[in-house]
């Protein structure tokens, strides 16, 4: 139009104050200006955040425009948070206040255009109004790229379930409200008592992209000719799930709430213009090769919360603990119950009461394919499947989202797997409550019967079958995905409920497994003292496989292959054994896991119940506790200073006493000398942080000082032999390796956790029973009772407890360590070899041992790649460290001073205070590079270096944590 936009303006002037003649002429402007796409304007749609007016190429949309009253700052929307969910979610927005027009593509702001300003209400047309026809034009050519990734997938799908869980609440809380809804609502709450609008929303939100997914993935299967579209779900969601085919039948058939059905209509586009097979083939290269699709809800659910959320979701049991829990039931069948097949044996009913997305069931499917496929049986496959394996395969979930993806998943894996579905067949995977499956209701509303029927069908036990084996990871509190969770009391309670369950119902079948992943405290918790006993009560054989965590605490919420080894928290596979026979004691065996998370993962998939090296404990009245006991000892008094350190640790360790010929930088360097002279190397520690490599003579091979560091996994603290200085360091230092005669000024002793029986160093009888490999606590068992008198804490002797009920020898070695870096306790007036005092209370030794443990952790260096580093390499020419070098020099201006390696290059953005660190007598960072001195650096070394940097400076601020904790300790 040629006096576009003046009579825009003229029409917005008309009547400025008229919220609908504002719509009107701007209805008319794109209409005008976007002949050839639809103008789909519904103000009701704007009572609820969602945008006034989409543009339509058809089916598709192209773009979103969400129109503010006159006057209204567009800067303050687009800083809210409610703009930034929408901004995430729809790639092509307008946002408008009539005069002003923002454009912004995939998140980022593209272009501005101001045709006036809206003073005094009048309306001041600008004479050099902007190019508003070419941002129009811009908005409609948008194309949304086609995705071929899985993360691209999830993240989109995350965010557009954020929009669609604020519209549908919304629908229900605002006027006009949606009653169809509402009615829903309530017939979930049979299900979930607590539910609301908002956790409704939640829900439904889940559901609809979930069951979208899996429709699409089916719809690409099919290969339709009809275009992908939510109308259609019923034909392309599994026949094996018939709930989910009905309850999508009855959203459509009571239609859904317009101004949050353009939403869905919008995911069926994303996912019409989204490359299926690309995106599954990602999935399995990116998560879990034997599971692609097994981690689409988690890696959806990550970017629907926000990490800070993660825990209301799922339980995601990691691939390597079904593994073992798998191998080891299917082991136990064969040789425990005599059933060849294992897993495959037609007499075992398996059962999971809470299958989450699937992952125990699918991958008992596939080790039940590859036992039939290593018996010859594979031609029988089809009649087995159907007669034999669907039938006694049950899986149970309250969660609407993933009990669609488990469905998807199985139905998939089964056609993959040769099987052809009858027309008629459903899994047995049933969205039902294990824990209440028939809840009362008398709700007629179509939806309603729907839900109870398949609940009631899922309700346990069924079937006749002589075996029942029930594997799973029971969420710690039965609630919807939706739901947030509870303090963690009130968890502990609801998994006791599902073993509890698994006990009556083992009880009716009289022989079978029960084998759960449990949270840590299970095996101490008073509150469980009385289900452990019933559990002894029941089964004859019980296996506790310890996880711990890296750090050896209670479970998180929600566990991933990312967190599961690398956190402050623990879990346990717990296995039951019931057979139709009397039995007059209990076979109860405790193992522990050890190592990195990489080796711990390797060793849940090679291993199995059969080949774990499992210690028989004795669980007594009144606790049960199913933990290894301590003999008590007599006990004797703790002396007014405390126990010195050479009473605490009765072995004590020298170090190795090796010359320069002797040592090398490198492995390699060290081992091929060592191959040369037919004699073995060792890696040691030659100066804090500065390890090296020593080619040992026959007897220092074979010496305590290495044989203890080297072959029991070990800890130990070294300390220098002299008065504690006030300087800011320490005399003591923690380390894992052997350690050099001079690793310390002053002839440093080294005393290891553990003891191993072989060495040559003399060992006393011990109270302690032998643990991995051997290896016994380096402790003294009357300073153990004293402890355990002091915290009403039980011992255990490998590892770490949990702190609240149980504390280990890993527990004291952290508080030793934390107390050695506080300024105010070496203050203390000590003779040469300090004396440690017993804690204050129970809580004082768990706050001092969770810092020492942050400090070891520190000082071994471990996720040191993971931490961000602040001090940079700088300068210009080479990198070697010169004479006279190094040198700390402070800059005005800069963070921090600069450490020079030679005239020319440092490393800068370093405090004095971290500089001037020292352990046993050495400045640390300098000593390490004046122990290079006339060297190149490469950039591993550099890099080690900063690393080394960023560990002082946080050890310092750990440092400072734990004099306030001191200093208000001493207060009291």
């Amino acid at each position: 139009m040629p006096n576009f936009p003046a009579t825009y303006i003229d029409q917005l002037a008309a009547d400025p104050n008229s919220e609908y003649r504002c719509q009107q002429a701007l209805k008319n402007l794109l209409t005008d200006q976007l002949p050839a796409f639809q103008v789909d304007f519904n103000p009701r749609r704007g009572t609820i955040g969602a945008p006034d007016f989409i543009i339509w190429d058809g089916a598709k949309p192209v773009g979103y425009l969400f129109a503010y009253p006159l006057g209204t700052s567009l800067e303050s929307v687009e800083n809210s948070r409610r703009f930034a969910i929408q901004n995430a979610a729809l790639p092509n927005i307008i946002l408008t206040n009539y005069l002003e027009f923002h454009g912004y593509s995939q998140s980022h702001k593209q272009q501005t255009v101001t045709l006036g300003r809206f003073v005094d209400q009048h309306i001041q047309a600008d004479r050099n109004p902007g190019n508003l026809n070419g941002l129009l034009q811009g908005f409609s050519q948008y194309q949304a790229p086609t995705i071929e990734h899985a993360e691209p997938l999830s993240e989109q799908l995350g965010q557009i379930a954020r929009e669609l869980r604020y519209l549908l609440s919304a629908a229900m809380t605002e006027e006009p409200i949606d009653r169809e809804l509402l009615s829903q609502m309530q017939v979930f709450r049979d299900l979930v008592p607590d539910l609301t609008p908002d956790t409704f929303a939640d829900m439904y939100a889940q559901t609809f992209i979930s069951a979208l997914f899996v429709a699409r993935v089916r719809h690409q299967g099919a290969a339709r000719q009809k275009a992908f579209n939510r109308r259609d779900v019923y034909w392309d969601l599994p026949p094996t799930n018939p709930f989910m085919r009905d309850l999508f039948q009855a959203i459509n058939n009571a239609p859904l709430d317009e101004r949050v059905a353009w939403l869905v209509d919008a995911l069926a586009a994303l996912l019409t213009q989204t490359d299926i097979e690309s995106v599954l083939r990602d999935f399995g290269r990116r998560t879990h090769p034997e599971d692609p699709l097994g981690q689409f809800y988690e890696n959806f659910f990550r970017h629907y919360t926000g990490e800070e959320n993660r825990a209301r979701g799922i339980a995601y049991t990691p691939e390597p603990v079904v593994s073992y829990i798998l191998r080891s039931v299917n082991q136990l069948l064969r040789k425990r119950f005599d059933q060849a097949l294992g897993l495959a044996s037609p007499k075992a009913l398996i059962v999971d009461p809470a299958a989450g997305s699937g992952t125990f069931l699918y991958l008992i499917t596939q080790q039940i394919y590859d036992i039939l496929r290593q018996q010859h049986q594979l031609g029988a496959w089809d009649t087995y499947a159907r007669d034999d394996l669907l039938p006694r395969i049950i899986g149970l979930d309250i969660g609407l989202a993933p009990y669609a993806i488990t469905h998807m998943k199985l139905a998939i894996q089964l056609r993959r797997l040769g099987y052809s579905f009858a027309s008629n067949q459903r899994l047995r995977v049933y969205l039902s409550n294990a824990l209440d499956c028939d809840p009362a209701t008398t709700n007629e509303h179509a939806f309603a019967q729907l839900l109870q029927t398949e609940m009631q069908q899922g309700c346990l036990p069924v079937g006749d079958y002589p075996m029942l084996v029930m594997v799973g990871n029971p969420p710690q509190r039965q609630y919807a995905a939706n739901s947030p969770r509870p303090g963690f009391d009130d968890l502990e309670q609801d998994y006791a409920r599902f073993l509890r369950l698994g006990q009556q119902l083992m009880t009716q079948h009289k022989s079978g497994i029960l084998a759960f992943v449990t949270p840590n405290d299970f095996l101490t918790d008073p509150d469980y003292s009385t289900l452990r006993q019933q559990l002894l009560g029941t089964f004859r054989d019980a296996y506790f496989l310890n996880l711990h965590g890296q750090n050896g605490e209670k479970a998180p919420d929600n566990i991933t292959d990312e967190n599961l080894f690398d956190t402050d928290h623990g879990l346990v596979v717990s296995i039951f054994v019931r057979r139709d026979t009397h039995h007059d004691d209990n076979r109860v065996y405790y193992a522990d896991t050890w190592g990195t998370q990489a080796d711990k993962s390797n060793w849940l998939l090679e291993h199995d119940v059969y080949d774990s090296e499992w210690q028989r404990i004795n669980p007594q009245a009144p606790d049960y506790l199913f933990i290894p006991q301590v003999l008590h000892v007599s006990s004797g008094s703790e002396p007014e200073t405390g126990w010195k350190l050479t009473d605490i640790f009765p072995v004590s360790l020298n170090g190795i006493a090796a010359d320069a010929d002797q040592l090398r930088y490198t492995d390699a360097g060290a081992h091929e000398v060592a191959q040369r002279r037919h004699i073995p190397s060792s890696h040691v520690l030659y100066r804090p942080f500065d390890s090296r490599y020593v080619i040992c003579t026959e007897e220092q091979a074979r010496s305590a000082d290495i044989v203890h560091m080297t072959q029991a996994n070990n800890l130990a603290l070294c300390i220098q032999q002299t008065h504690l200085s006030d300087y800011e360091g320490g005399h003591m230092f923690c380390v894992n390796l052997p350690i050099h005669q001079q690793f310390m000024l002053g002839n440093p002793l080294q005393f290891p956790l553990y003891l191993l029986p072989d060495a040559q160093t003399p060992l006393r009888d011990s109270a302690f029973p032998p643990g991995k490999d051997g290896r016994s606590p380096n402790l003294n068992h009357e300073f153990i009772l004293l402890m355990a008198n002091k915290l009403h804490m039980t011992f255990i002797p490998q590892g770490r407890g949990d702190l609240k009920y149980t504390f280990g020898p890993e527990d004291i070695f952290d508080y030793i360590y934390a107390l050695f870096h506080s300024m105010i306790y070496r203050a203390r007036p000590f003779d040469a070899l300090p004396y440690i005092p017993l804690p204050n209370d129970k809580k004082h030794f768990r706050v001092l041992a969770k810092k020492g443990q942050r400090l070891a952790s520190l000082h071994l260096l471990r996720k040191a790649d993971s931490r961000s580093l602040l001090t940079g390499f700088n300068g210009t020419g080479g990198n070697e460290v010169t004479d006279n070098h190094p040198s700390f020099i402070e800059l005005a201006g800069e963070p921090g001073g600069r450490i020079y390696i030679n005239n020319t290059k440092f490393f800068d953005v370093v405090d004095r205070r971290v500089w001037k660190y020292q352990v046993g007598g050495y400045q640390v960072l300098h000593e390490w590079l004046n122990q290079r001195l006339g060297e190149v650096l490469d950039w591993q070394a550099i890099y080690y270096y900063q690393q080394v940097i960023e560990t002082i400076r946080q050890t310092f601020r750990v440092m400072d944590e734990i004099d306030e904790i001191t200093a208000n300790r001493s207060s009291r």
